[in-house]
């Protein structure tokens, strides 16, 4: 690939986080602080400068999911990283690169590839089969430990650069900051490994560096500025101070209510257990997920959220799911939101299995105002969770009084508590013996 000359000026902070890369021989680095930092820009920078160093070599760019990582990243973040470095028409001349939009892939004039994408579960496969020199998660709050290690696994650290030295693999990771229970905070502040809480095997393999927006940056507007300080004290902590939480502002539900309260095992006296579901109104791929939850009534009148079967899926998926679930916890009926399409759900739910009893209920009232009383219970330590479900309690910790869907997506598995417990609160059931089955099974 024939050598061209970077346009790129990085302000102080970018300037620091390449330095840190050039100067640290750690393979975790981690970007955090507030808003606007350039902590991306930056980023795209190093790896496409990665890229063209080392001929042939494999980079990773990844959100969530793969249709946040179209939008932010190949459409918006790295295009205007590359912008800044080499200037506006390099992604568009043939000699230097090709772009694959329906891959999301750039391939360099000397055979690197950059590749974006997302880990949901059906795009695991492919990434398995791949390897890479650098690994990115962006926004990485979005993410779970597992997700990190699933990515870090693809780790190659075998190409050569265009000098013949062997190139030192990277896992970037950027994020606004959030609760100190992420594995963020665990890993490279506390120094933990958050899937055994223990001490890391390598500390200082766990580099970070604090990228909050500097008084006199002249890359924003003073009006940006001003705007973030005019959120909460949480939104600004976390948007400009770029600082840990120990639990969300205005949550509906905290992690240490839930890790009080949470139980290994169920009583053996439960009374009634009901599968909720929470439809989703389409299955492509930006879909949302369909809540599917498994909650129970003890005899001591607490309740139990005792599985977790959501997922991402057509009609006849998720209804399949929500009747396995029915058939593996011997459930007592299924309760459906029926406001996507009322009788669609029933019979889709029925056409799984003919048998299967199902309720409708109809979300009158809006999210917030629903999750209250549930709320309320968790605080009063009447739900108890059943070891851990990780994609619920996201959401769950993730819930506050102002939540808006449109701006924060839907929370599925949420609604699904929600209608779980919601059921059993209102008609408890008398005293059922379970002789055998997945309570006894799993638990017993």
């Amino acid at each position: 690939m024939k050598a061209v000359t970077s346009n790129f000026q990085p302000i102080p902070l970018q300037q620091a986080a390449i330095d840190l890369v050039k100067s640290s021989d750690a393979t975790n680095l981690l970007f955090y602080g507030g808003g606007r930092s350039g902590k991306s820009i930056v980023i795209s920078y190093i790896i496409l400068m990665r890229a063209m160093a080392a001929p042939g070599s494999k980079h990773g760019i990844f959100r969530r999911t793969a249709t946040a990582a179209r939008a932010t990243l190949f459409k918006l973040a790295f295009p205007k990283a590359c912008e800044l470095t080499f200037g506006r028409e390099f992604l568009a001349n043939p000699k230097n690169c090709t772009i694959n939009s329906v891959d999301m892939t750039i391939t360099l004039a000397n055979g690197s590839i950059i590749s974006f994408g997302g880990v949901e579960e059906h795009n695991r496969d492919r990434i398995l089969g791949e390897e890479y020199e650098t690994i990115w998660l962006n926004e990485c709050t979005e993410f779970e430990y597992d997700d990190y290690t699933f990515l870090k696994s693809r780790l190659s650290g075998v190409t050569l650069t265009s000098s013949g030295r062997r190139m030192r693999p990277i896992v970037f990771s950027d994020l606004n900051p959030d609760l100190k229970t992420h594995y963020t905070y665990q890993c490279w502040i506390a120094k933990k490994n958050p899937a055994r809480n223990v001490p890391l095997r390598d500390p200082d393999d766990w580099v970070s560096l604090q990228m909050n927006l500097a008084e006199d940056a002249d890359h924003v507007s003073a009006s940006y500025r001003e705007g973030l300080m005019d959120g909460s004290d949480a939104d600004i902590q976390r948007f400009v101070s770029g600082y840990w939480r120990d639990e969300r502002e205005h949550s509906l539900f905290r992690p240490s209510v839930v890790n009080r309260f949470r139980v290994q095992a169920p009583p053996a006296d439960l009374r009634r257990i009901v599968v909720a579901v929470d439809p989703a109104i389409s299955s492509h791929e930006g879909s949302d997920e369909t809540g599917i939850v498994v909650a129970a009534e003890a005899g001591d009148g607490d309740y139990y959220v005792l599985a977790d079967y959501s997922l991402k899926g057509a009609p006849k998926e998720w209804a399949a799911a929500a009747v396995q679930a029915y058939h593996d916890w011997e459930a007592d009926r299924i309760v459906a939101e029926q406001n996507q399409g009322g009788l669609m759900v029933s019979e889709t739910l029925r056409h799984a299995s003919r048998n299967v009893p199902v309720k409708l209920v109809h979300a009158s009232r809006g999210k917030v105002i629903r999750a209250e009383p549930i709320s309320a219970l968790y605080a009063d330590g009447r739900v108890h969770h059943v070891g851990e479900f990780k994609e619920l309690e996201r959401q769950m910790f993730a819930f506050h009084s102002s939540y808006d869907r449109r701006k924060e997506g839907s929370p599925d598995r949420l609604d699904a508590l929600v209608w779980a417990v919601t059921e059993l609160a209102v008609a408890p059931a008398p005293s059922r013996h379970v002789a055998s089955g997945k309570v006894a099974g799993r638990y017993g």
